[in-house]
């Protein structure tokens, strides 16, 4: 069984969002913390931001985001 994760890290040491409903990855950036803000995000994702140790029904842990493809499904506005 694999654990969802909300961010993914790069050999480099940046992080980057993971889409909560596609699995969609998005833009990597260097965070001083290790946690992303709606600041470092690219131009139409968004988050829902949890405290770090808050653990969802599916396992994963802190704040959730999506990407600007399921932003645009979501209430039939596409």
């Amino acid at each position: 069984m694999t654990t969802r994760t909300n961010t993914h890290t790069t050999a480099a040491g940046t992080v980057g969002p993971v889409c909560e409903d596609c699995g969609r990855r998005g833009r990597a950036v260097h965070t001083d913390d290790g946690r992303l803000t709606l600041w470092d995000l690219a131009r139409g994702w968004s988050t829902a931001p949890y405290p770090v140790g808050y653990v969802h029904p599916d396992g994963s842990t802190g704040s959730r985001f999506t990407c600007p493809d399921c932003n645009g499904t979501r209430g039939g506005h596409r």
